[in-house]
C-alpha cells in the first residue's frame, strides 16, 4: 500500500475447499461448474491493514496473484475502505 512494503495473503484450508467445490447443479441438475456459472474462482476477502500505511490525499492499493492459473484473469472489484474507531 503507498509504495510500502508488500504483504501476502495465503488461502487457508476452507478458501480453498471452497475454490475447488462444492460442485454447484443448476435446476436441470447439470453440474455448473464447468461451464463459468459456478463459482470460478470468484472469492470475498476482508484485509486488514494498518491505518498508519494510510496518507493524506490519495492513497495507492496494489495486488499481484502468485502460482494462480492463467484460465480466469484474477481482478479486483468492489472495494470498500471501513474504518473503526475503538
Amino acid at each position: 500500500m503507498n509504495a510500502g512494503e508488500w504483504r501476502e495473503l495465503r488461502f487457508d484450508a476452507d478458501q480453498l475447499a471452497l475454490l475447488e467445490g462444492p460442485v454447484v447443479y443448476d435446476e436441470r441438475g447439470t453440474n455448473t461448474r464447468g461451464d463459468g456459472s459456478g463459482i470460478a474462482g470468484a472469492i470475498a476477502l476482508l484485509l486488514d491493514l494498518d491505518p498508519a500505511s494510510l496518507v493524506a490525499g490519495d492513497n495507492s492499493l496494489e495486488f499481484v496473484t502468485s502460482g494462480v492459473p492463467n484460465s480466469y484473469r484474477p481482478y479486483a472489484a468492489n472495494l470498500d475502505l471501513v474504518l473503526a474507531t475503538p
